[in-house]
């Protein structure tokens, strides 16, 4: 399932951290409720694996719809005598159901069956106009199973003695649609100029589960590449579910004649297809590279994010690299010197060329690999190009950065986050939650001072508490149009103090899109939640700017930056 958001359109400008008007972005949709972490089912004294208790396997299904029920059964045997069973599942949120079950003294075995009820996620206003999350999100969650007897109560599953695995991992399942990450080495989808254009207005169903193995079925969301190319007009990409509407928002801009790329997470249909819709007076030409998906269940890589950090600029040598030569290649180590640790499987990095001497493309794969069949931004002599990627990192925590050009190009990459394997059960973070691509913002039409955004100043969505609502950052397609002048947007989590208004402080040196006078540019964004709860885009150009946001998903946590 997908959940859906519904904002209250007051908006927040910051001129250098100075607050300037009020806003409040609401999210009163499935899902956007708080984490919190794990606690006993009934406050008593446990302890850890007696001897005298053994249990059947324990049932539970795989994945559990968004205000459903979970039934749970097993056999168990206490030679010492059970009076009392309680389950409970942990998760993304302040909601811990729990079911028990009594039973005579002097039981020693028989079969446990209970129903744990998830109530619908929702959020509640108060007369303050200031909202509270209520019911169960979607997430990973996981069992614990208290057992209670003459000798006292013992803790199974979640923060107690694992069950259904020699490994230590608890008993999870998923509550709505959620999971984890599986990078994988880029490889092509799709190429239209090898078939066939996609119509103005037209639509093209690109299976994507069923297309060489590379995304298995079960995936929930895939992580793809997309370069719009050959264009005859301009216009727009829209890439949403195969079995749901067209969402009415943007993934990549483009004028007549240009080569685009943009990164995209993409929820997959039911049946693991895509669409792509060509908003265009012309013909359009598509490339689809893919870089990774996510799978339920924790057998994939949690996120983390970060505030944005610049790890590689070959302008000044940062990253321990100079200009790239044609055809040539950088290998950056995106562990040293940033936030990113050596065991991460993956890291979003915002890649940006410049200063490029000729036409040509970057390619971003792990270190130590053939470089694939893909590319992840394409660029004309001159041009400022960035692109998020979403990197498989190889040897030695390194990425190789391609340049396809004939001719030297500057490179520039900040990173935002990474993904590492689950190591610890706590699942209730970094877990990847879907939902159909939606408008958040929009400056054209919000109105206020936000319309549009003035130079130097910094645009404020969001308003939502990570301790509160569960969530560490959002998956955003940010677009800007109508600029006056040249320039880029940073996103990146408001530094102020949690409790009061964002003051925009926190800007870091790091960017996310590249703009020019006149131009419409889109990129996508992992947008970690700042603390206090906001989420800051800074126009750095010396004109104005208006800004569009498109949420496709979030990942769950409570820590925020």
């Amino acid at each position: 399932m997908t959940t859906r958001t519904a904002r209250h359109r007051r908006i927040r400008i910051t001129r250098r951290g100075r607050l300037r008007t009020t806003t409040l972005t609401v999210a009163a949709a499935a899902g956007l409720l708080a984490s919190v972490s794990p606690s006993w089912a009934d406050g008593a004294t446990h302890s850890n694996a007696a001897p005298d208790i053994t249990f059947g396997p324990v049932g539970i299904p795989d994945q559990v719809q968004l205000g459903g029920s979970l039934d749970v059964d097993f056999a168990l045997t206490d030679s010492v005598g059970y009076t009392k069973v309680d389950v409970t599942a942990h998760g993304p949120m302040a909601c811990a159901p729990t079911a028990s079950a009594s039973y005579p003294a002097g039981t020693t075995s028989g079969p446990v069956e209970v129903k744990l009820d998830f109530p619908a996620p929702s959020a509640v206003q108060d007369a303050g106009g200031h909202f509270t999350p209520t019911g169960c999100a979607p997430g990973m969650y996981s069992l614990e199973i208290d057992v209670t007897d003459a000798n006292g109560t013992h803790a199974y599953g979640d923060h107690g003695t694992p069950l259904n695995s020699s490994s230590g991992t608890p008993l999870t399942f998923t509550l709505g649609s959620a999971g984890t990450y599986v990078p994988v080495t880029p490889r092509r989808l799709l190429d239209t100029r090898n078939t066939q254009a996609i119509a103005p207005g037209g639509t093209l169903m690109v299976p994507v589960t069923k297309n060489g193995g590379a995304v298995p079925n079960g995936a929930i969301a895939v992580a793809l590449n997309l370069t719009v190319t050959n264009t005859q007009a301009a216009g727009f990409i829209t890439a949403y579910p195969a079995d749901q509407s067209n969402p009415g928002t943007s993934n990549l801009n483009y004028g007549a004649g240009q080569t685009v790329p943009n990164m995209a997470t993409v929820p997959l249909g039911l049946d693991g297809n895509i669409e792509l819709y060509n908003h265009s007076g012309g013909t359009a030409d598509v490339v689809v590279d893919i870089a990774g998906y996510y799978t339920l269940g924790s057998s994939g890589a949690l996120y983390n994010p970060t505030s944005p950090a610049r790890v590689l600029d070959t302008r000044y040598g940062t990253g321990g690299s100079g200009t790239v030569p044609g055809h040539g290649t950088v290998t950056l180590d995106v562990c040293n010197g940033s936030q990113v640790p050596s065991a991460a499987d993956a890291a979003a990095l915002n890649v940006t060329v410049t200063n490029p001497q000729s036409a040509g493309f970057l390619t971003v794969y792990p270190h130590g690999q053939d470089r694939p069949t893909a590319s992840n931004l394409n660029f004309t002599a001159g041009e400022t190009i960035p692109n998020m990627v979403t990197a498989s990192l190889g040897g030695n925590c390194s990425v190789d950065i391609y340049n396809g050009g004939t001719g030297p190009a500057d490179v520039v990459a900040d990173t935002t986050g990474y993904f590492t394997p689950d190591t610890t059960g706590d699942i209730s973070h970094g877990v990847f939650v879907p939902q159909a691509p939606e408008r958040l913002f929009d400056t054209r039409t919000d109105g206020n001072a936000s319309n549009p955004l003035a130079a130097h100043h910094s645009l404020t969505v969001w308003d939502r508490e990570p301790a509160t609502w569960g969530i560490s950052s959002l998956l955003l397609n940010v677009t800007a149009t109508q600029p006056t002048t040249g320039g880029f947007v940073t996103v990146f989590p408001d530094a102020g103090p949690v409790g009061q208004p964002a003051d925009g402080s926190g800007l870091p040196v790091a960017s996310n899109l590249n703009f020019t006078a006149g131009a419409t540019v889109a990129g996508m964004a992992n947008a970690t939640v700042g603390a206090d709860g906001f989420v800051d885009l800074y126009n750095s150009g010396p004109g104005t700017v208006q800004l569009i946001g498109d949420i496709s998903g979030y990942y769950t946590g409570g820590h925020g930056s």
